[in-house]
């Protein structure tokens, strides 16, 4: 795999210009684009207005007008699967644009096929905002098999978008080879015990993710066991969200274990999951063996989940690591240290 991406590279690529189109087998039928030679270099603007023609759509001016930047902003502008593959297709030899958002298209399966094959040729987007799109089973193997090849996506955003259990198995496969991709985004999906045991196996293998967001997935304790084997492994994860899940008291085990044997954690947020352990506690969050000492509200664009990121720290002095050895012995401490402290204040009142 080749890690170097020049500008002189794409401009060439540019004097045969629209000379390998997309099928687009869409709802209209079998259309295929005949290739077509172009001498003359054309600009990205130039390119989307001849592949609007060809499918038939109209030009967004907001893509056109921001074409002159670095970052393509479409979120809620309803492009669906033909206008997301003329963005794409324009896309695909452009070396200015390095940040894309369209959350919430209603794109597809064939829609994401196109944003996925544009990333093949393309090395200069970085960030990719997918979320709250249907993008599909088959979408998600695009996605899989553009991470196996992508070398410049560093942010991928696919919260919201239905991924279920096994559909990110392609996904996980690629991110064992993956050696760009630091920050992935899954909140809001429903990838269950079944999509978090692959989670697991990938943290295991994957030597470059630094941020990784399974909040709202339905992961139960067997999915927390899951990834504290990975981590197990895994050194370079640094920032980890499993909030409003349903790990409960077992599942605060395997957190247990997270934090016992991974050290280069510096972010957990294990919130709204049904247990609570010593710690720091504030807020409706407890987190083990941190610290929160400042509260961020994390710029965000109003589309994504209105939720907190807190700056965390690890005490050495006042906050050791409780081991849990079972539930019953937990109960009962509990109990004995409520019925003491009834006791005192019967005592005092007396």
């Amino acid at each position: 795999m080749s890690f170097l991406c020049k500008k002189s590279d794409i401009e060439e690529q540019n004097k045969t210009e629209l000379d390998d189109f997309y099928d687009t087998d869409l709802e209209d039928g079998s259309e295929q684009f005949e290739k077509k030679t172009k001498r003359e270099i054309l600009t990205t603007e130039q390119r989307y207005k001849e592949i609007c023609k060809k499918l038939t759509v109209s030009p967004v001016s907001k893509f056109i007008k921001q074409l002159s930047g670095t970052e393509v902003d479409l979120k809620h502008y309803g492009l669906g699967d033909i206008g997301i593959q003329a963005v794409a297709i324009a896309l695909e030899k452009d070396f200015a644009i390095t940040s894309v958002c369209v959350h919430d298209n209603a794109i597809g399966e064939r829609g994401t096929k196109s944003i996925s094959k544009m990333l093949g040729p393309n090395c200069f987007i970085t960030h990719l905002d997918l979320s709250s799109n249907p993008l599909g089973r088959n979408g998600f193997e695009a996605i899989g098999q553009m991470l196996f090849e992508n070398i410049s996506v560093q942010v991928l955003n696919l919260s919201g978008c239905s991924l279920q259990g096994k559909e990110i198995e392609k996904i996980c496969d690629s991110l064992k080879h993956n050696l760009v991709l630091k920050e992935l985004l899954l909140s809001y999906n429903d990838l269950g015990n079944e999509g978090t045991r692959l989670l697991g196996s990938m943290l295991a293998g994957n030597k470059i993710l630094e941020t990784l967001d399974i909040s709202w997935n339905g992961i139960k304790a067997p999915g927390g066991f899951a990834l504290s084997g990975g981590l197990r492994i895994n050194q370079q994860l640094i920032k980890l969200d499993l909030s409003c899940n349903g790990l409960q008291e077992n599942g605060a085990v395997a957190i247990e274990e997270i934090l016992t044997f991974n050290k280069k954690l510096k972010v957990l947020d294990v919130s709204n999951n049904g247990f609570h352990m010593k710690g720091k506690l504030s807020e409706g969050c407890t987190v083990v063996f941190f610290v929160r000492i400042h509260y961020h509200p994390h710029p965000h664009h109003h589309h994504q989940r209105h939720h907190h990121h807190y700056q965390l720290h690890h005490n050495h002095h006042h906050h050791q690591l409780n081991h849990y050895h079972h539930h019953q012995h937990r109960h009962q401490h509990r109990h004995h240290h409520h019925h003491e402290h009834h006791h005192q204040l019967n005592h005092h009142h007396h």
